[in-house]
């Protein structure tokens, strides 16, 4: 990771009053909900390049920065808005090289 890419990370966190967690093994959905389940195969759509953030040591939201996205992508997406997640899609500078890359972010609802 360049610099550059970990000065961007380090101000989103805070910015969002978090820190990376190290968890791991576990669904991240699940784990963001506050779940124990365990991830079945690798992370793939959304969820590549996949990182877990704390805030007052409890789970509160996992960026993916994803290549690309499909459509069974954003039904995943829709369904996890529809349960009560927040969840954006979005361009942001990336954390894993220069310019600016795909980032979905999705975080415990209130």
């Amino acid at each position: 990771m360049s610099a550059e890419s970990r000065r961007t990370r380090l101000q989103w966190a805070r910015r969002h009053g978090v820190r990376r967690s190290r968890a791991c093994g576990t669904d991240p959905v699940a784990w963001v909900a506050g779940k124990r389940t365990l991830r079945h195969g690798a992370p793939s759509g959304w969820l590549r390049h996949c990182s877990r953030w704390t805030k007052d040591g409890r789970p509160f939201a996992i960026v993916g920065w994803p290549v690309k996205l499909t459509a069974e992508d954003y039904a995943e997406l829709d369904t996890l808005n529809a349960r009560g997640f927040d969840v954006v899609v979005s361009w942001a500078p990336s954390w894993h090289g220069s310019g600016e890359a795909r980032v979905v972010t999705v975080r415990r609802g209130p």
